[in-house]
C-alpha cells in the first residue's frame, strides 16, 4: 500500500504541472495564433517533469514502474476534461481523489468589437464535440469554447479547438477574428489590409498577397485621383512615388517594388512563392506607412480624378 500511495502522489503532482502548462498553452493559441495556426506541447518537456517529479518522489523501482505505467496512460491514451479554472479530480469509495488531464480554460484577452478594444474574456460554456460522438480516438478532440467579453457583457464568441495528441490548433472563430491595424494604415484601405492578414494567417497565401498588392495599388491611385481610370500598376505606382518629397524616398521601403515583387507569385500562382514573400512584404509595407507618418507626408483624397500627367494604357 506504501508504494501505491508514493506513486499516486507522484502522478497527482505530475497531472496537475501538466494540466497547468497545457493550461498556458491554450492561452497562447487563443491570443496570439490566428485560424489554421497551432501550439505544440514540448513531449521532451513531459519525459524530464516525470523523470524529475520520479526521482524525487520515489524511492524504489517498483513505485517508478508504477508511475511510469500510469503517466504513459494520462499523456499517451487519455481524453483530457476541459473545464474552467481548475484541475479536475475524481474519486472512488476506496480512494481519494486524484487529478485527471484537464484542458483548463483560463481568461484571455481578445479584441472586443463592441468596446472597439483588447479585454478580458472569460470562458460561459464548452463542449468536447468528438467525445459527443463517441469518438474512439481519445486523443483527437474538437472543443468548442464560448469566451464573452467581461467588460461589456456582450453576446459571446465561438472559439473551435482541435486536439491532436500533443497538438492543438484553432480550428474555427465566430465571429471572424477582428485584427487592430497600426493606426498608421490608411482607413479607406484598410478592409484590404486587414483581408491580406487574415488570408495570409488561414494559409491562403494567394490570396494574401493579392490583397497585399490591392492595397498599395488602391491607395496609390486615391493619391494621385486615378481610381477609376484604366491604367497599368506600374503608371500608378511611378505616379505615386513622384507625389512623395524627393530627398525623403531613399528613406522608405518603395511601394512600386513592393508591387512588383507581390505581382510575381500572383503571375505564377505559386502558392510557396507566395507563402515566402508575405511577411516580408507586409512588414516593408507598414514600415512605408509608418515612416510617412514620422515624417509628416500628409495622405491626399482627391475628389475629382485627374490623370496625373500619365498617358493612357492599352485596352
Amino acid at each position: 500500500m506504501t508504494a501505491d500511495l508514493f506513486a499516486r502522489d507522484a502522478v497527482a503532482e505530475f497531472t496537475r504541472q501538466i494540466n497547468q502548462e497545457i493550461a498556458l498553452l491554450l492561452k497562447q493559441l487563443i491570443e496570439e495564433k490566428h485560424l489554421y495556426q497551432r501550439v505544440r506541447f514540448d513531449e521532451d518537456r513531459i519525459f524530464k517533469l516525470a523523470d524529475s517529479i520520479g526521482a524525487r518522489v520515489l524511492n524504489s523501482r517498483e513505485n517508478r514502474l508504477i508511475f511510469r505505467e500510469q503517466v504513459y496512460d494520462l499523456t499517451v491514451k487519455a481524453r483530457w476534461v476541459p473545464a474552467t479554472g481548475t484541475v479536475m479530480e475524481l474519486s472512488t469509495d476506496r480512494e481519494a481523489p486524484m487529478p485527471v488531464g484537464t484542458l483548463i480554460l483560463l481568461n484571455v484577452r481578445l479584441f472586443c468589437t463592441s468596446c472597439h478594444e483588447k479585454n478580458v474574456f472569460s470562458p460561459v460554456y464548452f463542449e468536447d464535440a468528438a467525445n459527443k460522438a463517441g469518438s474512439s480516438e481519445p486523443t483527437l478532440q474538437l472543443v468548442f469554447v464560448a469566451y464573452q467579453c467581461q467588460h461589456c457583457k456582450g453576446a459571446p464568441e465561438g472559439i473551435l479547438i482541435r486536439r491532436e495528441g500533443w497538438k492543438f490548433s484553432l480550428d474555427g472563430r465566430s465571429p471572424m477574428e477582428e485584427l487592430e491595424l497600426p493606426a498608421y494604415i490608411p482607413k479607406k484601405e484598410q478592409a484590404l489590409y486587414r483581408d491580406g492578414l487574415i488570408a495570409g494567417y488561414a494559409g491562403k497565401q494567394l490570396a494574401a498577397v493579392f490583397y497585399l498588392r490591392c492595397f498599395i495599388e488602391q491607395f496609390a491611385r486615391r493619391q494621385v485621383g486615378m481610381l477609376n481610370k484604366r491604367k497599368t500598376g506600374d503608371e500608378i505606382m511611378d505616379a505615386y512615388a513622384k507625389l512623395l518629397p524627393e530627398e525623403k524616398r531613399s528613406l522608405m521601403p518603395s511601394l512600386k517594388d513592393w508591387y512588383d515583387k507581390l505581382s510575381e507569385p500572383i503571375h505564377a500562382a505559386d502558392e510557396e512563392a507566395a507563402e515566402r514573400i508575405f511577411d516580408t512584404a507586409r512588414q516593408a509595407i507598414e514600415n512605408h506607412f509608418d515612416i510617412r507618418r514620422v515624417l509628416g507626408i500628409p495622405e491626399v483624397d482627391k475628389a475629382k480624378e485627374s490623370d496625373a500627367g500619365l498617358t493612357s494604357s492599352q485596352p
